[in-house]
């Protein structure tokens, strides 16, 4: 891993963002590229001006014109600098961006210009009065960045050992997804759990499902232990089993159009994202 993208706007889960980050930059020898978007006027944008009267000035002299919207960026470039020196403290190298009116297409955007390897995102969950760059576009970036996407509300552990892998009956599929959604953890001393949730809607025996899961484990490069429970969904079956075991983290392949037997619904991811107090990492394939 040699680059992770960071998007914030300096909240509390933010910050918590950004810590997991630098632990894993400083564990894979990887660099942070940091976004942060601003509200400004359109027309205050480096010289993209609609008027014919603005388009005359220089992009100084039309950016005075707006003292509010320098007095943000201004106010975000300070926090910015100071991120980045305290992480150069730690030897991490860090490079910043200020993005305009950026959303999660622009994430999703620069990660791909980047080549980076792994996005990090704070969440303020479900129920947040707070539209936050980092709150309602996590979701749009977990269901649709081509990159892992690990996403938190609260502080991470100082030590990741037990990771639940919610997975399919069906383990066809499911092992091609599960090595590059992990690759983040590589490094660490972490005990893998495999999980399957038996649904109403889904239903299926004990010995069978902890049957499949033994066969997946073997295609696995991963030393894992497997579980099975009872629960009306599959997102709430893994977050009361996270819960329950004391999971540090929930590792969750999805898919998006390949539709892979074994491979969760996206929509799962989106409901873990906004409801999980257990950090969630999740990867699409296709």
């Amino acid at each position: 891993m040699k680059k992770i993208l960071v998007p914030t706007d300096f909240s509390a889960p933010a910050g918590h963002a950004l810590e997991m980050a630098a632990r894993l930059a400083k564990l894979h020898g990887a660099a942070i590229h940091l976004i942060h978007s601003v509200d400004v006027p359109a027309t205050w944008q480096d010289g993209h001006f609609t008027s014919a009267v603005l388009a005359t000035k220089a992009p100084r002299a039309q950016q005075a014109l707006y003292p509010e919207a320098r007095a943000v960026v201004g106010k975000a470039r300070h926090e910015m600098e100071r991120i980045a020196r305290d992480l150069g403290k730690r030897k991490i190298t860090v490079t910043t961006e200020i993005a305009p009116n950026a959303a999660w297409r622009d994430v999703i955007r620069i990660a791909d210009k980047l080549k980076c390897d792994l996005i990090v995102m704070g969440t303020h969950g479900a129920g947040a009065l707070k539209e936050a760059f980092i709150g309602s576009n996590t979701q749009r970036v977990v269901r649709t960045a081509s990159q892992p996407v690990l996403t938190l509300h609260h502080a991470v552990p100082a030590r990741i050992a037990h990771v639940v892998v919610p997975t399919g009956p069906m383990e066809t599929g499911s092992y091609k997804a599960i090595g590059p959604l992990l690759a983040p953890l590589s490094g660490q001393r972490v005990k893998y759990h495999l999980l399957h949730v038996n649904t109403p809607g889904l239903f299926q025996d004990t010995d069978t499902s902890l049957e499949q899961l033994r066969a997946l484990s073997k295609r696995l490069e991963q030393e894992v232990t497997v579980h099975d429970c009872d629960h009306f969904s599959v997102a709430e079956g893994a977050i009361a089993f996270a819960q329950r075991e004391g999971m540090d983290l929930i590792a969750l392949p999805t898919h998006g159009r390949t539709g892979l037997p074994g491979v969760i619904n996206a929509s799962v991811a989106e409901t873990l994202v906004n409801r999980s107090n257990v950090p969630v990492l999740t990867l699409r394939m296709g």
